[in-house]
This record gives structure tokens, C-alpha cells and sequence, in this order.
């Protein structure tokens, strides 16, 4: 994500800067980032809430 790793000096900035980026969002965008939210929550699900983010483990894929 662009704002990963920024820093801002005050809070009308955060405000302008976020708003900026969803509005910069295609539908593609949006779609690729829940279905890989959805991907955790397999993750989360088949490990009965065991799954941290960053785990190396596999997974298949429920649908």
C-alpha cells in the first residue's frame, strides 16, 4: 500500500492524504485487497484462529 511506511506531521494532512488514495482506487484494487483479506481468514479459519499474519504455512484455499 502507498501510505505504508509515511508519516505525516498532523492530522488535516493524514485526513487529505487518505481520502486522496481511496479515491485513487479502481474497482480492481479494491477487489484484489478483499479477496486477499479473504485469503487470511481461510488462513485463520483452517488453523482454528492459530494463523498469524506472516506465517509460512500452506493453506488450500476454501470456496
Amino acid at each position: 500500500m502507498v501510505m505504508r511506511g509515511r508519516h505525516w506531521d498532523d492530522v488535516e494532512t493524514i485526513k487529505h492524504e487518505t481520502t486522496r488514495l481511496l479515491k485513487s482506487l479502481t474497482s480492481e484494487d479494491f477487489q484484489e485487497c478483499f479477496q486477499q483479506w479473504q485469503r487470511r481468514w481461510d488462513k485463520c479459519i483452517s488453523t482454528n484462529g492459530e494463523y498469524f499474519e506472516g506465517d509460512k504455512i500452506d493453506v488450500p484455499q476454501i470456496l
